[in-house]
């Protein structure tokens, strides 16, 4: 069962500079790098962990109640995505499992990529802000060689 769960945006409708699709390679480099140093099983990243079939939500409620750390990726245009989907209707999965790795106290890392300004308790929802009291990794995009040294 793994236990670093990877969480991350995929699409940004509100693009800043910094929400390029560029960005996708550093998650998956990231989730590579830590199967290598901890194992396939141990890592779960969504786009490489579901099958085909899977009952979406059902799995991911399952893995994310097992995971022993959830590693919140916060890339350029984050914030304001997260803020958007307030609005909306329909479930902001990436919050939901924000908020409940908080509520089921499941350790959280956040990992900024590049030069993103790590948003502050104030500006997040009322049900994450807790998550700005959470360490801090930096990985830096112009550096593939971060994500190696990371584990």
């Amino acid at each position: 069962m793994p236990g670093i769960f990877v969480n991350y945006r995929r699409v940004f409708l509100h693009t800043s500079q910094n929400s390029d699709h560029s960005h996708a390679y550093l998650v998956e480099a990231l989730a590579d790098r830590l199967r290598r140093h901890f194992g396939d099983d141990d890592v779960f990243l969504d786009v490489e962990s579901l099958s085909v079939g899977d009952v979406y939500p059902e799995r991911l409620r399952h893995h994310l109640a097992n995971a022993e750390v959830l590693l919140v990726v916060i890339g350029g245009g984050w914030l304001e995505e997260t803020r958007h989907r307030m609005g909306l209707a329909g479930k902001d999965w990436v919050r939901f499992e924000i908020a409940e790795a908080l509520r089921n106290s499941i350790p959280i890392v956040q990992v900024v990529l590049d030069d993103v300004v790590l948003p502050a308790a104030g500006q997040l929802p009322e049900d994450i802000q807790e998550m700005a009291m959470r360490q801090v990794f930096q990985l830096l995009g112009g550096n593939r060689e971060a994500v190696a040294r990371m584990v």
